[in-house]
């Protein structure tokens, strides 16, 4: 079992806060994480908040009237079927020991949050924090994984 800090991986991260507060909340506040069961944790809370966003995506997409607030849901949408697929991967990397298969597929879903979120017109909906949210458990994802892969000393 590999262990690290909670510190030493939010320490990485660009929102030590939101990092600190998702180790956290699946740790009882511990200060050492098992780094196997921290990715598997943070994969299904990556996974659950891709899906959620999907769904809202596709409601956003019915109900707005602005054609160029519309475009860019359908964007969105494709770039989010696409994370759920890069989770997926993340997922069968993590089972079978592939931490820098991890790595990649983390990398792709913080791509497909940060795609979405790069030139959206004026967003009142939840969708730009929900993107946000993204990036960050993919950015944790990406920590974890190096410290798996032995790409980062502990």
């Amino acid at each position: 079992m590999k262990t690290a800090k909670v510190d030493e991986i939010c320490s990485r991260h660009r929102n030590p806060s939101f990092c600190a507060a998702t180790l956290n909340s699946m740790t009882g506040g511990a200060i050492e994480v098992d780094l196997g069961s921290v990715e598997q944790n943070v994969i299904l809370l990556a996974h659950t908040n891709a899906f959620d966003t999907l769904t809202l995506i596709h409601s956003l997409i019915s109900n707005t009237t602005d054609q160029q607030l519309r475009q860019h849901y359908v964007t969105c949408s494709g770039n989010y079927n696409d994370a759920l697929f890069d989770l997926n991967q993340a997922k069968t990397a993590l089972v079978s020991g592939d931490y820098n298969g991890v790595n990649t597929a983390a990398a792709a879903v913080k791509k497909d949050a940060e795609v979405c979120d790069s030139k959206p017109p004026a967003d009142p909906s939840p969708l730009p924090k929900k993107s946000k949210d993204l990036e960050d458990f993919s950015i944790i994802l990406v920590i974890v994984s190096n410290f798996l892969a032995q790409n980062l000393l502990v």
